[in-house]
Order: C-alpha cells, then sequence, then structure tokens
C-alpha cells in the first residue's frame, strides 16, 4: 500500500487508488498517518478532528470515521489498544518517508520528484495539519535549495537564472536562494546583474525584517567586486553548491572531527558559538556564531531557537546552520523557550515577581506579548521560567511555587501551587514532570486536572532539610526522566513506568543541561566537556572538550546542538 501526502492525500494498492471519501474521514487518516505506529488518544483525535465545536458524542462520531477508514484500509492496519487508535504503515509506504530518505541520502532530484503539488493539500484548513504543512513546505524548499546547488556544481547556472529569479521574487528574504541567484548571474558573465540583484536582496531584508543581509552574502557581493577566481570555479561532486565557492571566499567554516573516546576540535570552536555534533560518535561538523552570548535553546517548527543573555533570540536552519530570523525580545535575558502550535514562546522578567510571556510567530517574524504572568514568589532577575508545549498547551513554572496552564485555543489561564513546588519541567498530553531543586523531588502531575499523581524523591538522604542533589533540568525519553544534578555533579536516571530511580550516573563536574531522544543521551558540564552515557550500563562511554561553557543542548535528527557562552 502506499500513502502520498506530498500533495493530495491519496492512497493506492497495486496502482489503485482507495477512494477515501469526506474531507474529516481524509484528517483522521492524514492525523494517524503523521504518527505512523503510534497510539494516537481518542482525545487528542477529537481535538483535532473538531477542534472547539465537537458533536454531541464525539467518541460515536469519532467510531463511525473509524469504521469507514478501517473498511477503506483493512482491518489489520487501523488498530483499537487502551483508549486510542494505531494506524500500521510499513516502511517506505510513505511518500514522506522516501523523501526524507532520499534526501538525506544527498539526491535532491530524485526527492523532489515525488511531490505531486502543496502537502497535505485536503486537509489544509485544520488546525492540527498546518503545521506539518508547513514544516513540509520549509523541508521542500530547503531540498530545492539543494537541487540549485548540484545543478550550480555541474555548470548548469545559466538554465538556472530564471527560475532562481522567480524563486527570489517569491522568496525575497531567503539568503540562500540570494547567494545561488548571484553566483548563477555572475558565473553567467553578467556581474551587473548579480550586483544589482544583491541590491535588490539588501532592500527587500531591510523592507521586511529590518535586518542587513548576513555576513555570507555581503562578502558574496565583496568576492564579485573584485572578481575573486574561487567564484568561477564549479565545484566537483555532490551538494557543494555555491558553499564551495563561498567557502573559498572564507563564508562557511566547518570544523574538523573529533576521533576516539576523547578529544577536542582541530579547529578553534569559539564561545558565542552554536556547535553541531554527530550525536551518535561525537564529531563536531559545524559551528555557527551567534553574535550575541547564548544562553540557552529548543527545537521546533522545523528550527533551532536560540536565546540570548541580552534579550535576543534567533531563529536558525538546523540543517544549514545559518540565521534565518533574528529578534530582539526585550532588555532582560531570554528565561524559558518552548516551540510547538506553529509558534515560539518566549517568558521574560517583566520587573519583580512578573513574567511575560511574549509569543512568535516564525512565518512573518511578528513578536507579541501573549501573557503577564504574576508570580507568587519574588525571584532572582536572572531566575529560569522554564516552558513546554504539549498540543495545544503551553505550561510554564516560574522555579520556586507555582505551574500555570495555558490554553492555547481559549487563552485561559490556570496556575496551582504544588506541594512540592515547581521547577524544570517537561510535558506530554496526560501528564507533566516537575522537578523540583527546593525538595529534591520528581513529581508527575496529572495534564487535566493539575493533582499530583507521584511525588518520587531523589535524595538519597530524604531527612536532610537542605538540597542534597539540586536537580536542575529534566527530560523525559524513551520511558526515562534523565535529571540533571548539579550539587552531586551527576546526572540522575528515573523509569517513569516503575517511578524507581535507576541510578545516578557520575560526570565528575557541574552539569548544566542534558539532552536524549532515541537512546541517545548528552550531558553538559560548566568545565567545557560533554559527556555521552550509554543508557544500558549507565556510563560514560564518550567525552568531548569544547572550549567556553556549554549552556544548553538540543538533539534533532542525529545531530546535537550545543550553546557555548
Amino acid at each position: 500500500m502506499e500513502f502520498r501526502l506530498l500533495g493530495r492525500v491519496r492512497v493506492l494498492e497495486a496502482g489503485r487508488q482507495i477512494p477515501i471519501s469526506g474531507d474529516r474521514q481524509r484528517a483522521l487518516l492524514v492525523a494517524l498517518l503523521l504518527r505512523p505506529n503510534d497510539l494516537v488518544s481518542t482525545d487528542r483525535l477529537i481535538d483535532e478532528l473538531w477542534g472547539e465545536s465537537p458533536p454531541l458524542r464525539p467518541e460515536n462520531a469519532l467510531q463511525a470515521l473509524v469504521s469507514r477508514l478501517r473498511r477503506a484500509l483493512g482491518d489489520r492496519r487501523l488498530e483499537y489498544e487502551a483508549g486510542g487508535y494505531r494506524l500500521r504503515v510499513e516502511p517506505g509506504e510513505r511518500d514522506l518517508d522516501r523523501f526524507e530518505e532520499l534526501r538525506a541520502a544527498g539526491k535532491p532530484h530524485e526527492a523532489l520528484a515525488l511531490w505531486r503539488g502543496p502537502p497535505l493539500a485536503d486537509v489544509e484548513f485544520y488546525d492540527f495539519a498546518r503545521i506539518e504543512i508547513a514544516r513540509l513546505a520549509e523541508l521542500r524548499l530547503a531540498t530545492l535549495e539543494e537541487r540549485i546547488d548540484a545543478d550550480l556544481a555541474r555548470g548548469r547556472h545559466r538554465e538556472l537564472v530564471p527560475e532562481l529569479e522567480s524563486l527570489v521574487a517569491e522568496h525575497p528574504s531567503r539568503e540562500q536562494l540570494q547567494a545561488q541567484l548571484l553566483l548563477a548571474l555572475y558565473r553567467s558573465g553578467r556581474q551587473s546583474d548579480a550586483l544589482a540583484a544583491y541590491r535588490r536582496a539588501r532592500n527587500a531584508l531591510v523592507t521586511e525584517l529590518g535586518l542587513e543581509p548576513g555576513e555570507e552574502l555581503r562578502r558574496l557581493e565583496q568576492a564579485i567586486l573584485r572578481h575573486d577566481p574561487s567564484l568561477g570555479m564549479p565545484s566537483v561532486g555532490g551538494r557543494a553548491l555555491t558553499r564551495v565557492a563561498v567557502a573559498a571566499a572564507g563564508l562557511v567554516a566547518f570544523v574538523a572531527a573529533v576521533g576516539g573516546a576523547t578529544g577536542t576540535a582541530s579547529v578553534p570552536v569559539r564561545a558565542r558559538e552554536v556547535a553541531v555534533l554527530d550525536a551518535a560518535d561525537g564529531r563536531v561538523v559545524a559551528t555557527t556564531n551567534m553574535g550575541f552570548e547564548p544562553t540557552m535553546e529548543t527545537i521546533g517548527n522545523g528550527r533551532l531557537w536560540v536565546g540570548g543573555r541580552t534579550g535576543v533570540l534567533a531563529g536558525v536552519d538546523p540543517a544549514r546552520l545559518r540565521v534565518v530570523l533574528r529578534t530582539t525580545v526585550g532588555d532582560e535575558p531570554v528565561a524559558g523557550l518552548a516551540a510547538g502550535d506553529g509558534r515560539v514562546w518566549i517568558a521574560e522578567k517583566g520587573g519583580l515577581n512578573r513574567t511575560i510571556l511574549y509569543r512568535l510567530d516564525p512565518r512573518g517574524g511578528r513578536l507579541s506579548v501573549g501573557w503577564r504572568l504574576s508570580d507568587r514568589t519574588a525571584m532572582e532577575r536572572e531566575g529560569p521560567e522554564p516552558l513546554a508545549v504539549s498540543g495545544m498547551t503551553l505550561w510554564a513554572t516560574n522555579a520556586l511555587t507555582t505551574l500555570t496552564r495555558i490554553d492555547l485555543r481559549t487563552g485561559r489561564v490556570v496556575t496551582t501551587r504544588p506541594d512540592n513546588g515547581a521547577g524544570s519541567l517537561w510535558a506530554s498530553p496526560r501528564a507533566i514532570w516537575i522537578l523540583t531543586a527546593q525538595t529534591d523531588t520528581l513529581a508527575r502531575v496529572d495534564a487535566r486536572t493539575l493533582a499530583p499523581v507521584i511525588v518520587i524523591p531523589l535524595a538519597q538522604d530524604t531527612g536532610s532539610p537542605r538540597a542534597v542533589l539540586f536537580p536542575i533540568k529534566v527530560v523525559v525519553s524513551d520511558g526515562t526522566a534523565w535529571i540533571v544534578e548539579e550539587q552531586t555533579k551527576s546526572l540522575g536516571r528515573v523509569d517513569t513506568q516503575s517511578n524507581e530511580v535507576l541510578a545516578q550516573v557520575p560526570l565528575g563536574h557541574r552539569p548544566n543541561s542534558v539532552a536524549a531522544a532515541n537512546g541517545i543521551v548528552w550531558a553538559a558540564c560548566s568545565d567545557g566537556t560533554l559527556e555521552r552515557i550509554d543508557p544500558l550500563s549507565n556510563r560514560i562511554v564518550q567525552t568531548v572538550h569544547l572550549p567556553g561553557r556549554p549552556n544548553d543542548l538540543a538533539l534533532w535528527r542525529g545531530r546535537l546542538y550545543v550553546t557555548l557562552s
């Protein structure tokens, strides 16, 4: 069976189209296809299919849709289990998976050939689909840039000019496309047209975003002005794009690998940068300078979001490591970051006992005030304001006493004071995990009722009146809560099913952050080391040394992103 999402939603069996009638039935199919082989709760499906206007008996209406879809796909495909539904999808059956595999293999031409129009075109009016549509559209555009890179490397600059002019008109703030157009024009013997294109690009960036062109584009203009010989040399092989020409002009820097179980980068990795490592083997593969001191980061909406000590927020293309959006939130440090629901949420201290939550629309770059929260306990000006997004809910704590739940559909705010306090948090649709440094506890809270389900003591000396571990961050992955324990310089591990404390992994230095996903666990320490932990043995299996202080970590598609101050 073949499931097509890169265009109108279609299901084919042996080349024959299987009819999926009705917008809502197609929306149900898409909601399940976007989480292949995962259990999707009935509550989430009802919310995504009907939003704020569910039918009188939503469970019955959902069952009717499921029955019709099951008849179309076959009984073995659509299963009911423990309050939810699971759609069985075999490897390679989704065109989206084939597209991503071809792209990862460096075959952008073949990957783009799978597209048949705007993604998920049948369900574009459903809120849950809009986020994925935006992600897929961005992914297609990035792949298109990679294809143009390959064509430039093959010397096809003349025939690319009309296509690039059209793409630049459609995406005037996309600096990679602008750079590709400049290079194609220059290689076609049109230096004056290339310089005119740069002036138009600069005008578009200043007008739309209030920003000057990035350093890469400015240096490319200078290279064109002086007829830099490197610009005329076509790249050899593969995806080297404008990157080979620009790299020769000093525009893009890659760093060397880190070899063995321990090591250091062979070229400088400086402060105020984001370093990117291969999460599986610890090789440093790239760096980018942020131009400000980065203190925290999060991944969401297809971007790496980096907040700084001076109130700056930057959106970074994680594949190319280029800043594509930059804004200033306020005068105070960014104190919390979360991405979800197609937006980015930023916390800033708005004065004593008050936190301002901003929302950023990544597509238009529009920043606005979402909520002003009154904290019930005075805090340090630079104290953290942990944020998390789960579905259509934004969660916030003030790192001492209060937990706040905000419904992103209605704007309703509910605040509670957990008995054990509130610190770092991690959110799922059903449960919120709250880590509290003052009591050395990890608590699970019901996401609907805000009632505590269980409180797990983390400290070995539970009778001590002072913090023994001082846990400051929690990340939940693969049934494990990984906990940064600053006081004991260790990484704690709790089984989220049995609620047992499984291990404390000594790190040797004060840890700042942890990232975990798909069996990969990394911890960052204040002395500049990154430690990779084997979740089977609970032992450190690799150490990477970086200059400066690693402030925060994020894992995305096999890459580890590290903010350095």
